[in-house]
């Protein structure tokens, strides 16, 4: 039967034809079966030589605008690549098919300025590389001088690229059952062994789902590791090279977060001699042979975030919710009331929205919280999180899903899920279960060992809560994720051991207030690669390094590092300070931060501050101020920074809490009282 794609997608057995489900009897083999959206893009041809073509697919017959317009501007060049689906097995003639986006370098590749293929890998596993570069591959260009093709690839088991890593028969199943799951998690603090014997069975059955799907040597399951993903970067660097006829082919450059710091690295050690320039940013170290080890390290600097976050508080004084001017003005105090607030929701249990009657329990709490500290912590992401936890305090209705985004009904747009059939929005971070795979099949043998019973995920557990007790509970699935797991399903390469001697350093990049990868595995990461040049960022969030940062010593380093000669940046620890963002959006008006060996790395050192009055801060951010702005940051400074202990009426405290909305003239004083006091925090 021959096939004419619609919008959207292969549910099952089913295609999408003209907008009508029909039954398929020509099912796609598991090697090569769509995950979640990925029909769009099966209009390119799979093969073993790199062909590109335009990412517009001319076959459908309605795409989605949205999708459309993104694929359209940001002029991109599509290919799907055929590769081994097992590297160790050279008999087999099983492959993968790999999604590949590339936005060519500006620069003709002829000349001196050229520096090859720079691979961008946003995190994950379970994460689209696609759908991220889509927004941001302009931005990347940018960030490089368009010196470099920049190069994504959608990782094998993700969603535009093969095989097979749903372990359910279609994406709404799948959906559905974690939207079940999330509603149910129980809190690990308040459900004592009954919640960790539930942990247990509950994964030990999704293992047992997954390999009864995926499983056996003609399954899909034991070949979508790490290892065989950083093999597939090789692969596709060598047929970019030979389709540009590089008679030595240059080497292959990463700019990695996150997940994608294990992939750069396990790359960088089984191809040292291969490896050009390495971002690593929110560097991942794993600890594969433990799984308890690997879940106290995550959590190192759980709490490190937080405390950015009651800085942040106590920084903004009265403008912050939760800020006590009738009782107390110190950081301790509103440490203190914020840790009451946590203890509150632990004890009752759950919190609900009365407008829905949607609830949110300790577990799901959590797992919000990290949400909100991976982020940067914008002003606005502050004051909105302090007014919800005011609300939950005071008892009132809270709308959850404005600020709390893991609740009783999950991530999951119901709205999407319900039309995923024609609408390539569904969400993607559910479609497969390609990251619990991925993680799951690089772990040892042994991995498991310690936390085979109820009572031996409570002493772990016991032992997590007393580094960080919300940390542990946002975390705490981690311990029984990759239980049951066959040890025969795990990945057919292991990962080695991680390190190489390389003829470029690596750039390691790492902030000490990263609730996700700790500093401390950024350290590791710089001391496996001799010559590593290790950043420091004093900033709070998961990654510090994107196109888009704030932070001016950050894009500064970067930049000299993928443009410049990484061997003049000096060798030693570099650290930058807070988000320096400049006051107006006239990119005149920013100042360029030098960071060469000779000045100082300490930039924006928050000690610095007590050396200027409030007088010269003004004149430090005026250039470039309209005359009527600056009257507003005189007035503000005169008015109100002089006199932090003056209370403000409830009505006040309301035009700040919606500042949000970004209109008002209390909106704007904020964000001047933000830039100069708070954001080196």
């Amino acid at each position: 039967m021959k096939l004419t794609f619609a919008p959207l997608v292969a549910l099952g057995l089913m295609i999408i034809t003209n907008g009508v489900l029909v039954d398929s009897q020509e099912a796609y083999p598991m090697d090569h079966a769509p995950n979640g959206n990925a029909v769009y893009f099966q209009f390119l041809p799979a093969t073993e030589a790199i062909e590109w073509h335009g990412c517009l697919n001319p076959r459908l017959v309605s795409p989605q605008p949205e999708f459309k317009r993104r694929l359209k501007a940001a002029g991109l060049l599509c290919a799907r690549l055929r590769v081994p689906l097992d590297y160790t097995n050279q008999t087999s003639e099983r492959t993968a098919n790999l999604l590949v986006m590339q936005k060519p370098a500006i620069v003709p590749r002829d000349s001196p300025k050229y520096l090859g293929r720079l691979f961008v890998h946003f995190g994950g596993p379970g994460a689209s590389m696609v759908e991220t570069f889509l927004s941001q591959a302009e931005q990347f260009h940018l960030a490089t001088d368009g010196l470099y093709d920049i190069v994504v690839v959608e990782p094998r088991g993700h969603f535009y690229s093969s095989p097979e890593s749903n372990c359910f028969g279609s994406v709404k199943e799948r959906l559905l059952v974690h939207s079940f799951f999330n509603k149910f998690a129980p809190s690990a603090q308040s459900g004592g062994a009954s919640s960790f014997a539930e942990r247990l069975s509950r994964d030990k059955a999704y293992a047992a789902k997954c390999s009864l799907k995926l499983g056996s040597a003609a399954g899909t399951m034991r070949y979508l590791g790490s290892v065989a993903v950083a093999r597939d970067y090789e692969r596709i660097n060598q047929r970019i090279a030979d389709a540009l006829g590089e008679q030595d082919p240059r080497h292959a450059s990463f700019w990695t977060f996150s997940y994608g710091t294990l992939l750069a690295q396990t790359y960088a050690t089984l191809f040292p001699e291969k490896t050009g320039r390495m971002i690593l940013d929110a560097v991942y170290f794993p600890h594969q042979d433990n799984v308890l080890e690997s879940t106290n390290q995550t959590l190192l600097d759980f709490d490190e975030g937080l405390a950015s976050f009651y800085m942040k508080c106590w920084c903004l004084r009265r403008l912050c919710p939760l800020y006590e001017e009738s009782v107390s003005a110190t950081l301790a105090a509103i440490k203190k009331r914020a840790e009451d607030i946590f203890k509150k929701i632990e004890t009752d249990g759950a919190v609900y929205d009365l407008t829905d009657m949607r609830h949110m329990n300790y577990h799901h709490f959590a797992l919000s919280m990290l949400d909100f500290l991976r982020n940067p912590q914008t002003r606005n992401d502050v004051l909105l999180m302090a007014l919800k936890l005011l609300e939950i305090e005071r008892g009132g209705q809270i709308s959850l899903f404005k600020v709390f985004h893991r609740t009783a009904i999950s991530t999951v747009d119901i709205g999407k899920l319900h039309n995923e059939e024609t609408n390539l929005g569904a969400p993607f971070g559910k479609a497969t279960d390609v990251s619990r795979l991925v993680r799951c099949g690089d772990l040892t043998d042994t991995a498991m060992d310690q936390l085979d019973s109820a009572h031996d995920l409570m002493r772990g557990f016991d032992k997590l809560a007393g580094m960080s007790r919300l940390g542990a509970e946002a975390y705490v699935d981690m311990l029984t994720e990759c239980a049951g797991f066959p040890v025969g399903e795990r990945s057919v390469e292991r990962l080695p051991v991680l390190g190489a001697n390389l003829r470029t350093p690596m750039l390691v990049v790492r902030s000490t207030e990263d609730p996700t990868t700790p500093y401390s595995s950024a350290e590791k990461a710089a001391d496996r690669f001799p010559g590593s040049i290790l950043q420091k960022s004093e900033t709070p969030g998961h990654t510090s390094t994107s196109p888009n940062a704030s932070n001016d010593c950050v894009r500064s380093l970067v930049h000299r590092f993928l443009t410049g000669d990484p061997l003049t940046i000096a060798k030693r620890p570099i650290t930058c300070y807070g988000h320096k963002v400049s006051f107006t959006a006239n990119p005149s008006a920013e100042v360029a931060i030098d960071i060469s060996p000779s000045r100082t790395h300490n930039i924006g050192n928050p000690a610095k501050r007590n050396e200027h009055s409030k007088e010269a801060a003004l004149t430090a951010i005026s250039k470039g101020l309209s005359d009527s702005e600056l009257a507003v940051l005189k007035d503000f400074l005169l008015k109100n920074t002089l006199n932090l202990d003056e209370p403000w009426t409830e009505a006040q405290r309301r035009e700040v809490w919606n500042i949000n909305s970004g209109i008002g003239t209390i909106g704007h004083l904020v964000g001047m009282q933000w830039r100069l006091f708070c954001s080196d925090w």
